[in-house]
């Protein structure tokens, strides 16, 4: 048996100066980067193709979210941040314990 739990919407974020084309260039700058990794990488074919097909999708809907409904765009680059600092911290507690 399943149970569900329903979760409360999270609150629209704060609109401030500036926001709209940061939000932009945070839709459109990672999908960017993974492209550029994408064509680095040692892969081809059907694979390599929908890799980048998927990530045109992702930025695509982004970037969307960014523009139109920038009240519920949330910032990867700040997700990402929260994530390195965290494996940052427990690697220099490691070093420094170690």
């Amino acid at each position: 048996m399943w149970i569900l739990f329903a979760r409360a919407p999270r609150p629209d974020a704060q609109y401030w100066l500036g926001r709209r084309s940061l939000a932009l260039l945070d839709a459109v700058g990672w999908p960017a980067l993974l492209l550029w990794m994408i064509n680095a990488a040692p892969i081809g074919g059907a694979v390599r193709t929908v890799a980048v097909i998927a990530t045109i999708i992702f930025a695509l809907r982004h970037a969307h979210r960014a523009l139109l409904l920038n009240e519920r765009y949330r910032f990867t680059t700040w997700r990402l941040a929260v994530i390195v600092a965290v494996i940052l911290a427990i690697g220099l507690t490691a070093k420094v314990l170690g």
